[in-house]
This record gives C-alpha cells, structure tokens and sequence, in this order.
C-alpha cells in the first residue's frame, strides 16, 4: 500500500512539474499585387520550460522551404515576455533556415509571439493561380509553426468580403466588418496540428448545390468571367471547367457508396474545382476533416473525367487505414478506394477494360512489379493514385 501511494505521489509531482507549451494562432488573407500574402501571427504559451532552447517546425514542410525560404516566409519578426509580464520585448536572438525556428529561453515561464508573411507551396508553383485561390494543405507544409504534443487554444482566421473559407476543421462566423472574421473549433481528442484550410474567390466561381434526405452537396466550378473587383465590368479568363461532372452524377455516385459502405449519416460534401496542374502533376485530394460527416474535396480540372473524383469521393467512406509506417499503408489507403471507386461503378466488362488500361500505362512506363510490403512510395511520375497494388501469390 506504501509503495503504491508513493507512485501516485510521484506521479502527482512528474505532472505538476511537466513542460506545457499551447499556442494560438491568426491569420490574415491579404489581397495585393502579388494576389498571394497571408499575414500570420502566433503565440506559444510555455510552461515549466526546461531547456536553454526552443525548437519549433513547419510540419510536412518541402526540403526546399529551406532552400528558397525568403519565398515562404517574409517580414519575420519575434518578440518575447515573462507570464507574469504584460509588455512585449522584441527578441532577436533566433534562427530560422525556412523549417525549424530555434530561439534560446531565457526564461521557464514564459510566451513567444513570432509575425510573419506566408505564401505557400501552391503560390509556389501557381502565382497566377492564387487569383481566385489560396489553400494551405496540413500534409504539404503547415501555415502555423508546431511543436510535439502542443495544443491550440485558438485558430482564428480572416478574409475579405469576396472569399469563402474551407477547413477540415469546423468552423463558425463570428463577426463581418471590412472582413470576414471566423474560428476554427477544436475536437480536444484529436491531433491539432494537421489543420488544413483554404480561401475561394467567390467572383471567380459558381456555385451549385443539391441536397436530399441522406447527404448535401454544393460544387465550386469556375467560370470563364469573373465580374471584376469595382463591379464595372467582366473579366475574361481561360479557365474553364471542361464537360465536368454535374450534380446529378455525383449524387448517383455517393448514393452508391453510402449504400454499399451502409452509411446512414447525413454526409455533407462540398467539392472544389482549382487549377494546380503542372508538367507533372495533376491533383485531387480529400481534406482528412475531422468531423467524419463533412467531406471537402480539391480536384484539378483535368481530373474531373479520368476517375480521380470517385476516387476521392469513396476516401470519405474509407477513413481508417493503417499508419503511415504499416508496409501495406498504400495497399489499404490508395489501392482498395482506387479498385472499389471503379468496381462499384461500372460493369464486369467495363471494369476489366478500366484496369487493362491502368496496366498498360504502367507497362510503358517500365514499372517493375513490387511488393505491397516492400512499397514506401506511392507515385508514378508524381501521380500517386494511377497505380494499383498488388501481392502476387
């Protein structure tokens, strides 16, 4: 019994003296010449701190942040207080190579607050594109520094009048001004710092919506005018998307898949058409939201009609998956929803033909078979969801 008080004695004490660092953070969508700034400020709030440093990170963050990081991040600037002070002091005494922020500490109690400029890796490779949009993907850099096991107290984020906001988190309007103001809400039981979210320009898109007894829909696709920005006349754009999906055929998808997933949750999805198409890359992705009901989809206008919007469709049916680090990762994660969006849609006949295809393509692209256990990498030629795993036996 003596020995068993004295454990909880001192794990009552390892508590009272462990480290806490919780953190709040803002961010500003700017329209400006270069149509791609975001004005971001943090706070990290730190407790019981131990070390003569703190190390914070963009998380996901692209090796080459740290190659061309004046790009990304601009106008930095830190400042520094004790708890128990009110005034802020300006603290130079940091380093930061465009990934890992270190700072020295000088004290155990204390709160940092850093400023900064913040263009992201889709201004990067589409400057003119960031016109009409602006995300920021948790899985390709963070726009907010990190540190493990850190909480938000608070994710506050503001735009003008003409954008909408998207998140996988939840979120609610709290005021309108000059700007929109908005909070993203927290599910305590979950890992905060994958937190994506984006901006749309609402005069560059049209939207449709749908909604029935099982699920909602409402779909962005952009136009080819855009009224301008004083309302005095139309702009002309060469954007458009071609022969996309209507509202109709997506509905019949997703009644399919909840019928075969046996969803009987009321889903609601909202489906963004954007512009991210490289040499190399096309795109569509699924936000991992953390309210399993809501599903925000990003998808190139190039993908609209080879099957990627199925696919990421059924992604938000089939949300468990094994970790990352599970060698048939790619096998649960990408290979079954790419084989079931296809086979839940088509006939035996039309299947075949679907995978034969996929199969030749891989063929002339001299792809070696692999195992699912030995696979650590999911891309062909950048595209990720073209290829299709298998064991042999």
């Amino acid at each position: 019994m003596k020995k068993l008080c004295f454990i909880l004695c001192f794990f009552c004490f390892w508590q009272s003296q462990a480290q806490s660092i919780e953190t709040e953070f803002w961010g500003t969508l700017k329209e400006t010449d270069s149509a791609s700034l975001f004005e971001a400020k943090q706070i990290f709030h730190v407790k019981k701190w131990k070390s003569k440093e703190l190390e914070l990170e963009i998380k996901n963050a692209p090796f080459f942040y740290s190659i061309v990081s004046p790009f990304f991040f601009s106008n930095m600037q830190i400042f520094i207080k004790k708890s128990s002070d009110n005034d802020w002091i300006k603290f130079d005494n940091f380093s930061f190579n465009g990934i890992s922020l270190k700072c020295n500490t000088p004290h155990k109690d204390f709160s940092i607050k850093i400023e900064y400029e913040h263009r992201n890796l889709f201004a990067f490779f589409h400057m003119e594109a960031t016109i009409y949009m602006r995300f920021f993907l948790a899985q390709w850099g963070t726009a907010f520094f990190t540190y493990p096991d850190m909480k938000f107290s608070k994710i506050h984020l503001q735009s003008p009048l003409t954008y909408d906001i998207f998140s996988n988190l939840p979120y609610v309007l709290d005021s309108i001004d000059s700007f929109q103001h908005f909070s993203l809400l927290q599910i305590p039981t979950t890992e905060q710092t994958d937190v994506s979210f984006g901006f749309v320009n609402k005069r560059f898109y049209q939207k449709e919506k749908i909604s029935n007894d099982n699920f909602s829909i409402e779909l962005w696709k952009r136009d080819s005018l855009a009224l301008s920005e004083d309302s005095s006349a139309y702009l002309a754009f060469p954007w458009v998307t071609p022969k996309a999906k209507d509202l109709t055929s997506i509905e019949k998808i997703i009644t399919t898949y909840k019928h075969f997933f046996k969803n009987d949750n009321f889903l609601s999805f909202k489906i963004i058409d954007l512009e991210f198409k490289t040499d190399s890359v096309t795109m569509g992705t699924s936000l991992n939201s953390y309210d399993s009901n809501i599903c925000t989809i990003l998808i190139d206008i190039d993908c609209w009609n080879d099957g990627t919007i199925e696919h990421e469709i059924i992604h938000n049916f089939m949300r468990v998956v094994p970790p990352k680090k599970d060698s048939a990762y790619f096998f649960f994660s990408e290979s079954i929803p790419e084989y079931l969006s296809i086979a839940l849609l088509h006939s035996y006949s039309a299947e075949d033909k679907i995978f034969q295809k996929k199969f030749e393509t891989l063929e002339k692209k001299h792809f070696k078979d692999k195992s699912i256990f030995q696979t650590i990498n999911n891309k062909i030629d950048e595209q990720a969801e073209y290829i299709i795993i298998y064991q042999k036996i």
